[in-house]
């Protein structure tokens, strides 16, 4: 009911979606509406954790979450970040027949869940981690920080595909361009729960 309902209001034109861009900008949005009855009461905020492992989001989108207050609904994603929302049957149909992307998907789906739903899809490890701080760090202690206790069930040889993750525009997959997502790939995924609860803050404003 909750896919029905949301597509009459789109018909309708009683709620439409507009980005909002980086964390930074929702949080300037957020501040400059939270005074205005007239607004935040017609606003919905959805945005990153930027957690890099399970419950511990970034301190940007803490400070998101605090100037949203009372005032502001929203709704802060679970996982990282949009793109790690990304159905792997969706990317197996991206990769096609590409070796270097289906090395990437393949080793992906190695991941435990929630290692999957917080690794850096855009930048990869080293969008995390980058190069080695000094020269006299060992490849031991550099590996250590590469990977801590989260990511110590990674063989070094998948760590190395992924190294440099599926590029900035990996999330433009959603715009399904080239591929339909199918409802039962977002269901095999996890995110039902979630996005029920998303969607009940939201249609309740309704």
């Amino acid at each position: 009911w909750r896919k029905q309902r949301l597509l009459q209001l789109l018909e309708k034109n009683w709620i439409r979606f507009d980005s909002g861009g980086g964390i930074g900008e929702v949080l300037k949005w957020v501040q400059e509406i939270s005074g205005h009855p007239e607004q935040f009461l017609r606003g919905f905020a959805l945005f990153d954790s930027d957690a890099l492992r399970p419950n511990e989001p970034s301190e940007q989108s803490a400070e998101v979450v605090t100037a949203c207050g009372q005032n502001v609904h929203h709704h802060r994603l679970q996982r990282r970040a949009i793109e790690n929302y990304l159905p792997i049957k969706l990317l197996e149909l991206w990769m096609d027949e590409q070796a270097d992307k289906k090395r990437k998907v393949r080793s992906l789906n190695k991941f435990t869940a929630e290692q999957r739903h917080h690794f850096n899809m855009k930048k990869g490890f080293d969008g995390d981690f980058g190069e080695k701080k000094s020269d006299q760090e060992t490849s031991a202690q550099k590996e250590f920080r590469l990977v801590g206790n989260f990511y110590s069930t990674v063989k070094s040889d998948i760590r190395s595909i992924l190294e440099r993750g599926f590029g900035d525009d990996i999330a433009e997959l959603f715009k399904e361009k080239d591929f339909v997502i199918q409802e039962s790939w977002l269901t095999q995924d996890g995110q039902t729960a979630e996005t029920n609860h998303m969607l009940d803050k939201l249609l309740a404003l309704i």
